[in-house]
């Protein structure tokens, strides 16, 4: 039976941790679930991000809400996020950890933690492990990674694939070795390194391309809605920079009197930000409602377009889920509980995600029952053990044939002899006693 429920709360959980994945469409992808101490840690992780950097990655030990990896690293190539880290000389349940970052997912904004579980642990495979400086290259120029063995002597087959070229390396334990690399033979584009039973990616570059176009877009590309006069409505819009170079002081502006916060920007090659727009409707107003939000950088401008549809009738107003009701930061409100911490209170939503309105506190490890179930289970086999052996005795214990004879003897004087009835005629053969 306890068997049966573990096994149900297992599949519940993995279901869960399955919906939550679907639900999230963020995809991470560790090297492996199980790594030796100090081995290279490498992961792919691929979903909409509205921000993601080295900083919004740690590695938890388990129950330690501290980030561990003092070597690590970042690359986002082709839509696809690269990230390694050198783990620690340490065995134990660890985690992986996206955090305090904002994500799309089926629409919507969030900015849950993303976390995934690995064990670092000492086994038959720990000698052949390595460390691997960094765990990916993204190169214009020759290039070289540093390789160490923590535990053993070995050597080591490194392979470029493009070149099809080898080299073999003898590595004494603890002493760090440098490889180098050449791009002489190297077209643009992606290649791998291979080290043993490891995959280091190569991101060539032999043409530094200068910036030839600027061009900033909006999501949603237009704001359309039905309002009614006299309401204030807020929007929440995503601006990115899709040029080739990064730009300053990007100022945005209205022709219908919205409020828009930041006024004044900057946006780094690829990044994107949020922009929140309040807009008035007059009272007076009757009919449709038109106006733009402009964005001025460099020489260039790009328009968002408003489009409003008046009515009376409070129930006909549809804002196309873009609005927000609420303040839109958690500052000065409540505080981000960052994981393993949990809210002791109510969330409310803010842009930095769910915004406790009370305490964050570590969650606390659940009662360990398990010694109770054991001592239970002990008295109930020594119990079991108990009627088991006294039963088996008496089923081994066997009459001598002086007690047989004694017993048939004490038997026939009974019948012959009843207590009660005296006059009574007794009927049957002796041979039947």
């Amino acid at each position: 039976m306890k068997k049966r429920l573990i096994w149900n709360l297992l599949s519940l959980f993995i279901i869960v941790l399955l919906m939550i994945e679907l639900a999230v469409s963020i995809d991470i992808t560790l090297s492996k679930n199980v790594y030796s101490p100090l081995e290279t840690l490498q992961a792919e992780i691929t979903g909409n991000f509205v921000t993601l950097s080295n900083a919004n990655i740690n590695i938890y030990e388990h129950g330690v809400p501290r980030a561990v990896p003092v070597i690590s690293g970042l690359t986002k190539q082709n839509d696809t996020y690269y990230y390694y880290a050198t783990l620690p000389n340490k065995q134990g349940n660890y985690t992986f950890v996206i955090e305090n970052t904002q994500y799309l997912s089926q629409g919507e904004e969030k900015s849950d933690p993303l976390v995934v579980n690995f064990a670092i642990t000492k086994n038959n495979s720990t000698l052949s492990s390595l460390s691997v400086i960094p765990g990916f290259i993204v190169a214009n120029d020759d290039f070289s990674i540093k390789i160490t063995s923590p535990f053993k002597d070995q050597n080591i087959v490194a392979t470029l694939e493009a070149t099809n070229q080898s080299k073999i390396i003898r590595l004494i334990e603890s002493d760090e070795k440098t490889i180098d690399f050449s791009i002489a033979d190297l077209n643009s584009g992606r290649t791998n390194i291979r080290l043993g039973g490891y995959v280091i990616p190569v991101f060539v570059f032999k043409e530094i391309i200068q910036p030839i176009s600027q061009k900033i877009v909006f999501s949603p590309n237009i704001i359309s809605a039905t309002v009614t006069p006299g309401q204030k409505y807020f929007f929440k819009i995503f601006i990115e920079n899709y040029g080739d170079a990064n730009l300053t002081n990007i100022k945005l502006t209205s022709d219908i009197n919205a409020v828009i916060d930041p006024e004044i920007m900057d946006l780094e090659r690829g990044e994107r930000k949020i922009i929140n727009i309040s807009i008035p409707i007059p009272d007076k107003v009757s009919s449709n409602m038109t106006g733009k939000i402009t964005v001025n950088y460099l020489d260039k401008t790009e328009d968002l377009y408003v489009l409003f549809n008046i009515t009376q009738n409070q129930s006909q107003v549809n804002l196309n889920g873009t609005t927000i009701t609420s303040d839109l930061s958690c500052t000065g409100k409540g505080k981000i509980c960052v994981y393993p911490e949990l809210c002791t209170t109510e969330t409310t939503n803010s842009l930095e995600g769910p915004c406790c309105l009370g305490d964050c506190i570590e969650k606390a490890a659940p009662p360990d029952y398990g010694w109770i179930f054991g001592i239970i289970l002990l008295l109930l086999l020594a119990v079991l053990t108990f009627f088991l052996v006294k039963r088996t005795k008496q089923r081994q214990k066997l009459k001598s044939s002086e007690e047989m004879l004694e017993d048939k003897s004490s038997r026939f004087n009974e019948r012959m002899n009843p207590k009660e009835k005296p006059s009574e005629e007794v009927n049957g053969k002796l041979g039947r006693i």
